[in-house]
């Protein structure tokens, strides 16, 4: 009977988180900030390299564009500038990755393609790993501009704030 119980709220918090998680579009999103100004980063690169220094993300591995395309789906080819990590150990969920996309069209297209991978991942991760799984307790994929930053790690809020250095106020 309790591991009937356990199931039953396992199963219950999946459904509310995903719910939470995926249900609205990183594009229809109130993406916080104290700057009124617009997202400027020099490149995806400078974004991504300065989220794994600011939370302390260790043992990342670089995607290429190969990578990029059979990881999340995506052809990098209508990507203006990407950056994307991933964890190099074993079972840990961490990544950061960003894109640069201009055309809103291909905008939707990439959300679209993070918010299925955020989706199937944090579902592999409930079976595989508790701990892991709960860094998808909160929105993984955020829009800034014409960036769009997947964060998937311990506190992507955490990762949202520090990018509020790459606000240029009007």
């Amino acid at each position: 009977m309790h591991k009937l119980n356990l199931a039953v709220i396992a199963i219950a918090v999946v459904v509310l988180f995903t719910g939470c998680n995926l249900k609205e579009s990183p594009d229809k999103a109130d993406v916080k900030t104290t700057h009124t100004g617009d997202f400027d980063p020099e490149s995806a690169k400078q974004v991504s390299d300065t989220l794994i220094k600011e939370l302390s993300l260790g043992n990342m591995l670089d995607l290429d564009a190969q990578d990029v395309s059979i990881h999340y789906g995506i052809d990098p080819k209508i990507l203006d500038d990407f950056s994307a990590h991933a964890s190099a150990t074993e079972g840990c969920a961490d990544e950061i990755a960003v894109f640069k996309i201009s055309s809103r069209k291909n905008r939707q297209v990439v959300i679209d393609a993070l918010m299925e991978k955020v989706k199937l991942k944090s579902e592999s991760y409930k079976e595989l790993n508790v701990k892991e799984f709960e860094k998808f307790s909160s929105n993984s994929v955020s829009l800034h501009g014409d960036y769009i930053v997947v964060a998937i790690c311990a506190s992507p809020a955490s990762a949202f704030q520090i990018l509020d250095v790459f606000y240029k106020d009007s």
